[in-house]
């Protein structure tokens, strides 16, 4: 009994250390997003993903075929892209290897709550001192405000993540982190980031008065309807609360005007139909000016998919999220469905999943049916006493 007492100890504690390996890889991505060295993101990536691969090969993680599967997919359509289209490169195709292992780490080895709490905190703590300190965009983020909205709504979906995957009790607290994400959203002024931390606000303060307030519901539902609306007349207002709040931030206004998108996307379908054997493996970027003049930013997580993999993966990862759009509501697993609708709904316009930093937590929601008994049975087995 003693001997397995100590066993327990022992594994737990390799857990607890393995759950940091995600929350590391994000801090060094931040870290990298902000105008530093990319190395520690690149070391960590390499760390992550490998341990992650070898927990698939060695680990016994059940329904594993499913995770190989992705991997062969996207390794034969990125090497095929390679060397026909030239979309993609093998850095990016070594890097969607090491992605599948990240999202291996986060099935093997949940996150604590404490865990989520402190990862959440410490990536919000970036932009508050940015709130403070930055004049301009080029002195806080390496890229566009957009991606403020990026890195806040993956920082709040591995705390989401974390509440749904442990059955933790949702308490007016966890409330914080949406509205956090939705003010400095606002701040960075880019107009899919603060479209879709408005929606995560929206549904999670539904999502907390329709199943966690029992005493004193009908003062609550005035506070949240009262909240959505002031957000709904922000958005009637062409996304500017009176020019006060929004006017704090001492950002540009890039961002709130879509039109130069719609130009890419228009770009890179004209290019499918020029060539019937592009839809099948994505068009060539370099035949676009207006995307590889800004370094093949298409500026959308799906078609850069479409772009890099061709129209395979894409169907299957459509499929996925389909499936699990449909089992999360089925099963209630409520905070599931709203992050996978947030992210899907953010990747529209930016591209920040497949191939980049997003992939892993995306993926996790993915392919969480697949998975949920055997992530349960970790989470009792490392987390629970």
């Amino acid at each position: 009994m003693k001997k397995m007492s100590i066993n327990r100890f022992v594994s737990s504690n390799i857990a607890w250390c393995m759950a940091w390996l995600v929350p590391f890889f994000y801090f060094a991505n931040i870290f990298r997003l902000t105008g530093n060295s990319p190395l520690p993101y690149i070391m960590t990536l390499v760390f992550c993903g490998s341990v992650g691969i070898l927990k698939l090969l060695f680990g016994h993680i059940k329904r594993n075929k499913i995770l190989w599967f992705m991997l062969t997919v996207l390794l034969i359509t990125g090497l095929q892209n390679y060397f026909i289209i030239e979309n993609i490169s093998l850095g990016d195709i070594v890097s969607n290897v090491l992605y599948i292992g990240l999202i291996a780490v986060m099935f093997a080895y949940p996150m604590t709550y404490k865990q989520s709490i402190i990862t959440f905190y410490i990536s919000i703590l970036v932009f508050i001192i940015g709130f403070f300190t930055a004049t301009r965009l080029q002195g806080f983020l390496t890229s566009s405000s957009n991606y403020v909205s990026v890195i806040l709504i993956l920082a709040t979906s591995l705390y989401y993540i974390t509440i749904q995957t442990l059955n933790q009790h949702f308490s007016f607290v966890d409330l914080i982190p949406s509205l956090l994400c939705f003010f400095l959203s606002v701040w960075a002024r880019g107009r899919g980031g603060i479209i879709c931390s408005t929606v995560l606000l929206m549904l999670v303060t539904v999502y907390y008065l329709k199943n966690f307030v029992k005493k004193d519901a009908k003062r609550y539902f005035i506070i949240g309807f009262i909240m959505i609306g002031i957000i709904i007349y922000f958005i009637i207002q062409d996304i500017n609360p009176a020019n006060v709040f929004m006017s704090l931030g001492k950002l540009s206004n890039r961002g709130l005007d879509n039109g130069p998108r719609e130009k890419i996307w228009d770009a890179y379908f004209k290019e499918i139909d020029s060539n019937v054997w592009y839809f099948f493996t994505g068009a060539p970027i370099r035949h676009i000016p207006i995307i590889h003049n800004i370094g093949d930013n298409t500026h959308n997580s799906f078609i850069h998919l479409h772009a890099t993999n061709g129209i395979i993966p894409f169907f299957i990862i459509m499929a996925l999220i389909i499936n699990a759009m449909i089992c999360h509501l089925k099963n209630s697993k409520t905070l599931y469905a709203i992050m996978l609708f947030v992210i899907f709904v953010r990747g529209m316009t930016d591209k920040f999943i497949f191939g980049q930093y997003g992939m892993p937590i995306l993926m996790y929601l993915v392919l969480y049916p697949y998975f949920d008994d055997y992530i349960e049975a970790q989470v009792n087995k490392n987390i629970k006493p």
